[in-house]
């Protein structure tokens, strides 16, 4: 039930962001060629904001994809170590009696 309702929760947050990033390149590319109105003009200062928090995302999905790499490099190199060592045949791995 738990793991459920953690699906839902993440599904509606992916939604979420999904959308905010979405209206973020939408208001940007409608208001791209806009008539400035000078030094304090709202709508660059908004473009700015959208422009930096696409920024920001893709920063976040970067470092997402890095770990998820490093993760998966590191649970490999365990793997396969983990490997290595069953194929190393030892006295003990063979059970033998050293009786000298």
């Amino acid at each position: 039930m738990k793991s459920k309702k953690m699906r839902v929760i993440t599904l509606l947050l992916v939604v979420v962001f999904g959308l905010i990033i979405l209206g973020s390149i939408a208001f940007s590319a409608a208001e791209a060629d806009h008539s400035c109105s000078g030094e304090d003009c709202e709508i660059c200062l908004t473009i700015e904001q959208c422009e930096k928090l696409i920024s920001t995302v893709c920063l976040a999905i970067g470092a997402f994809f890095t770990a998820m790499f490093i993760t998966a490099a590191v649970n490999a190199i365990a793997l396969f170590a983990d490997k290595c060592r069953e194929s190393v045949l030892t006295p003990v791995l063979l059970k033998v009696k050293l009786l000298n």
